[in-house]
This record gives structure tokens, C-alpha cells and sequence, in this order.
């Protein structure tokens, strides 16, 4: 679940989704899960398959639920980001 949270926060959906759907299938199944949120277990499939596009409402939905059910509290601790390199740019 971990791994799930952190992709989706810091941008990296398809990783975030993949980190979901390997929890669904080992741990809590999608039909609990359906009746822990009330979406489908055939939309939870959907939205979580590679070319599904879930809304942020149902991925936070999805997230706590599945977080609650492990009895786990997620806390978000930010870092500085290390400097980037600067940008350069050629003109021809």
C-alpha cells in the first residue's frame, strides 16, 4: 500500500495502479473492496487497468478504504527536493 500512495502523490499513476490492483488480487479482493466503496468490482477493474483513467475522488476513495482495511494511518512527510541541473538551450 505503500508503494501505491507515494506513486500516485508524487505523479506516477500507472505505477500507483499496478501497486493497487498486485494489493487487490493478494490481499483484499475486488468484490470487498467494492463493498468497502461502493464502486463496482467491474469498474474498480477498469479504472485500475492499464488503460483506465480514474478520477482523483475514487483513487483517494480507494486508497483510504484499502488503508483503513490494513489498519494503517498514511502520513505524508515532504523533503527538500535535491537541486536540478539547469536547463540549457541551443540555438541553431
Amino acid at each position: 500500500m505503500e508503494v501505491a500512495a507515494e506513486s500516485i502523490i508524487s505523479g506516477d499513476l500507472e505505477e500507483g495502479k499496478a501497486a493497487l490492483r498486485l494489493y487487490i488480487k493478494t490481499s483484499i479482493g475486488y468484490k470487498q473492496l467494492a463493498d468497502l466503496t461502493g464502486i463496482h468490482p467491474k469498474s474498480l477493474v477498469r479504472m485500475l487497468g492499464t488503460d483506465g483513467n480514474p478520477r482523483a475522488s475514487n483513487l483517494t476513495t480507494l486508497l483510504a478504504k484499502a488503508l483503513q482495511q490494513e489498519g494503517i494511518r498514511f502520513q505524508i512527510k515532504t523533503t527538500p527536493q535535491t537541486a536540478n541541473p539547469p536547463i540549457t538551450t541551443t540555438s541553431a
